[in-house]
């Protein structure tokens, strides 16, 4: 499934990007068609860099390990090796959860094999 975002979405989150003095208007003027051109600060930056060689957090591991992987390509040769382990750290634990998930899914299946046959 293709998803697109509206542009009030976009627009607000510039928007709070500006807020934070994360991105600027380019003071050059408005690009083609008379749009505002944006470009990312020195806070932007360290932000970023910040974000990306921190721990993947998020509800969603697949979307908070994409994303850096994505964005990997302006991140120091020696911090990619680094940030690629804690994003399977991240799959690795989520996978464990999962796991867990299934094999109390079994243990209840055979549990309830195992008093279906007591019963009868």
């Amino acid at each position: 499934m293709e998803r697109h975002r509206e542009p009030r979405s976009i627009r607000r989150a510039l928007d709070g990007l500006l807020e934070r003095g994360l991105v600027e208007v380019d003071p050059a003027g408005p690009g083609a068609r008379g749009r505002k051109v944006f470009g990312v600060t020195e806070a932007g930056r360290s932000e970023f860099h910040g974000w990306m060689t921190g721990d993947p957090v998020g509800p969603d591991a697949e979307v908070a390990v994409l994303v850096r992987l994505f964005f990997l390509g302006p991140l120091d040769g020696a911090e990619r090796g680094p940030a690629m382990e804690r994003a399977l750290a991240r799959l690795e634990a989520e996978l464990a959860d999962l796991e867990a998930i299934e094999v109390g899914r079994h243990t209840l299946a055979l549990f309830r094999a195992r008093t279906a046959r007591l019963g009868s």
